[in-house]
């Protein structure tokens, strides 16, 4: 399983994302983003959502991911729990992301990310794995 840090950039944050695949990079990078947003919801239903992206090149890719999770979080209130399935193919990805869905009542308690940039944006292999970093403007 892959970790994560958060580090401070201005007035955003950045994470630093380590992962020993490309599923683990980009499924650690997500549960980085919304371990920043709040704590997963209590008692919610669990629901399995397709997810196909295409992009330029690997940091794309990751940018487009996240930004996608943050999508799920914002407009269908699923936080992400996990992903299934997650392939990658001459710069697409496809998967399934697992999440809880909560309801307005459990919205309080969660911070608001605005976008994830493409600033200061790195995704490289390193040795067996894979290393990113990414800036979230809050």
């Amino acid at each position: 399983m892959g970790t994560f840090e958060f580090f401070d950039h201005d007035a955003d944050v950045g994470i630093q994302i380590r992962g020993d695949s490309l599923p683990d990079l980009f499924l650690t990078g997500a549960r980085a983003v919304m371990s920043w947003i709040g704590s997963p919801p209590s008692a919610a239903r669990s629901v399995h959502e397709p997810v196909s992206l295409e992009a330029e090149g690997l940091d794309d890719l990751l940018v487009r991911w996240l930004q996608e999770v943050l999508y799920l979080f914002q407009q269908r209130h699923a936080y992400l729990t996990g992903a299934e399935s997650m392939e990658f193919l001459d710069g697409r990805m496809k998967g399934v992301v697992i999440a809880s869905v909560w309801n307005d009542t459990d919205a309080v308690a969660y911070q608001e990310i605005k976008a994830v940039t493409y600033h200061q944006l790195e995704v490289t292999r390193e040795g067996s794995g894979w290393s990113a970093r990414v800036i979230l403007d809050l």
